[in-house]
């Protein structure tokens, strides 16, 4: 094998000879000592010869009468004659894998899953500790799950669980804290009473007493649920009243839709991408279609050769384009006011009914009154006056 890698750069030529019976020629090489790795006859006065380069100046002491020319070469002479004659092209395709080799090696963004941004906050200094941060090379398997039993024995009354996966050019990392139950802190005497003006459509009362009833009308600060404990209409005593109550609340509402709209729309989803550009192609690792770029870092250009890599942030977009008619328009608008009632009440509460006032065309576009009934939490609490508790104290 080695022997056959020899032979394979080893820099040889291969010779046209030309001239009055070459075989004669030939004999001389041989007695001469040269190497003749291949002979091939074409006509009497015509031979090819492939011979080593180390010996070519010994050909040209001997060739008298006889004309030669070199007409190709191997080895290590003809690699070095492509590499001279495309090295700007190999040149940045070196650079080109050796940065994607890199990049692809590099983490590009640390992501922690937890719904308390200070948790967040906490695992990723804590990380940093370990190597693990934006910008730096990958560890392996074995590395990770070092530093992830590292974190959980250090803070074992704090953390349950975590894990550290390697996706693409980011960490994802995914916590569950240990639950500590927090002690109920005290709760002052008190009312339970309406949050806003509404009709009572459902009390339900886990202390105190009930002194409206449903389908009431109450207005806000109204009390619903009280903390005061009567018997045969004398005061016995005070308590931290507590339910939830549930009204028909109303609301009007004013919207407006164009009859002609676009908007590109970010659906909040993002994406983290190298992008090799080469004159007007552009190839994306991960690919996409629906995203727009938003922010790009270059980190590789040839200002001699059309070729860059960046590494880019982009979000998804979704493109609205509408040209409507009034009553496409209204119906938009209808749905528009209903969304954005909605976008304001809680899981458990919910529209009643929604009733159109006044519908104007103004400036293209259609301005919508609505009147909204709303089933929501009217749920409020009032803390129970200090000196009403001292005055039924003295009695």
């Amino acid at each position: 094998m080695k022997n056959h890698l020899s032979f394979f750069l080893a820099s040889k030529i291969r010779i046209k000879v030309t001239g009055k019976n070459t075989d004669k020629f030939i004999r001389k090489l041989v007695t001469a000592k040269v190497e003749l790795l291949n002979i091939k006859h074409l006509k009497r006065n015509c031979t090819y010869i492939w011979i080593y380069k180390k010996d070519y100046p010994t050909i040209d002491r001997l060739k008298t009468i006889y004309d030669f020319d070199v007409v190709d070469a191997a080895g290590w002479i003809k690699i070095r004659k492509v590499i001279n004659v495309n090295k700007y092209f190999i040149f940045s395709l070196i650079i080109g894998l050796a940065c994607l080799i890199i990049l692809t090696n590099l983490i590009f963004k640390v992501e922690v899953i937890h719904n308390n941004k200070d948790i967040r906050d906490f695992i990723i200094n804590e990380l940093r500790e370990y190597g693990i941060d934006k910008y730096k090379f990958k560890k392996n398997f074995k590395d990770l799950n070092k530093i992830k039993e590292s974190i959980l024995l250090e803070f074992k009354d704090k953390i349950e669980w975590l894990e550290i996966e390697t996706v693409g050019v980011k960490y994802v990392v995914r916590i569950e804290l240990r639950e500590i139950i927090d002690k109920p802190e005290p709760v002052n005497n008190r009312d339970v009473v309406a949050l806003k003006d509404a009709t009572i459509k459902k009390i339900t009362a886990y202390s105190g007493q009930v002194v409206k009833t449903v389908n009431s009308y109450v207005k806000k600060g109204d009390t619903i649920i009280s903390g005061v404990i009567t018997l045969n209409d004398n005061t016995k005593g005070f308590t931290a009243a507590d339910g939830k109550i549930y009204g028909e609340v109303w609301y009007n509402m004013t919207v407006e839709y164009p009859f002609t709209y676009y908007e590109e729309k970010y659906t909040g989803k993002k994406n983290h991408a190298l992008v090799f550009k080469f004159l007007n192609w552009n190839f994306s690792i991960p690919k996409n279609k629906f995203y727009k770029t938003v922010e790009e870092k270059i980190i590789l250009k040839n200002d001699l050769f059309p070729l860059s890599l960046t590494y880019e942030t982009q979000k998804e977009v979704e493109i609205i384009d509408q040209v409507l008619t009034e009553e496409q328009a209204i119906e938009y608008a209808i749905q528009l006011a209903k969304d954005k009632m909605i976008q304001e009440l809680d899981k458990d509460e919910y529209i009643i009914s929604q009733k159109n006032l006044k519908i104007d065309i103004k400036d293209s576009k259609i301005v919508l009154d609505s009147f909204f009934v709303v089933y929501e939490n009217i749920t409020d609490y009032k803390e129970i006056n200090e000196e009403m508790i001292e005055e039924t104290k003295v009695d």
